[in-house]
């Protein structure tokens, strides 16, 4: 009986890590799961549809003001002189703002 009990203690204990081994598998297919539920909801979500609208289509609120910014070719201007021509838009920006 002793001997039974010893030749059965081997396979118990694989059977063992084996499940815990799918006991964790499934914890990590049940948060995995989760987290593509959440997904799923945000993609679902009118905050998600408006994000893709303002971003796709240039959607903007009536009551908004839409701002453009250009980028200037910095390679063919030295950094004070594309410094300068900024500060100069910018003051001329201003003073069209007051007349």
């Amino acid at each position: 009986m002793g001997l039974k009990l010893i030749s059965i203690q081997a396979p118990l204990s694989d059977l063992s890590k084996e499940t815990e081994n799918i006991n964790q598998k499934i914890a990590e297919a049940q948060a995995k799961n989760q987290a593509l539920a959440q997904q799923s909801q945000y993609l679902t979500s009118q905050a998600y549809l408006e994000r893709q609208v303002r971003l796709k289509l240039n959607y903007k609120n009536p009551d908004e003001e839409a701002v453009q910014i250009y980028r200037l070719p910095i390679a063919s201007k030295s950094t004070e002189n594309i410094e300068d021509s900024i500060f100069s838009k910018i003051s001329d920006w201003f003073k069209n703002l007051t007349h």
